[in-house]
């Protein structure tokens, strides 16, 4: 199986697993706001009890989303400070290919055998001729 097709494997097997947690997590809120009306209507009226759920179900939504404003305002600090991973991928890049060039210009017949090696085993593989492709045409 090449890596495309695994690729495309694991993010079906991905969107069903999430699927099925939402559902969960969704059953799982409702037997929780249950269990909140339930443990109101014990001290209060129905009509009460109903309105303390829902407040307090209002008051953890409004938790959750101040928690992940805080989460994306730190992510978003974090990614500021950091370089994109595109500027260090050419980076890198950039330096191995002048500390390639300085060394095949030390050492012109090794230059020559690693093109050769490298034509080799792009021309006999066809895995790794797949995989060149697939990374360069993204």
């Amino acid at each position: 199986m090449n890596f495309l097709a695994n690729l495309k494997l694991r993010a079906a097997v991905g969107a069903v697993a999430a699927l099925f947690v939402g559902m969960g997590l969704f059953a799982m809120l409702i037997y929780l706001g249950s269990a909140v009306y339930l443990g109101f209507a014990m001290i209060m009226v129905p009509p009460l009890a109903a309105l303390s759920a829902a407040g307090v179900a209002l008051l953890f939504c409004i938790l959750v989303v101040m928690v992940a404003r805080m989460l994306v305002r730190g992510a978003t600090a974090r990614a500021k400070q950091k370089a994109s991973p595109a500027a260090a991928t050419g980076e890198m890049g950039e330096m191995l290919g002048a500390r390639a060039h300085e060394l095949f210009q030390q050492r012109p017949a090794m230059g020559i055998m690693a093109s050769l090696a490298a034509g080799f085993a792009v021309g006999m593989s066809p895995r790794l001729r797949t995989m060149l492709r697939d990374i360069i045409l993204g």
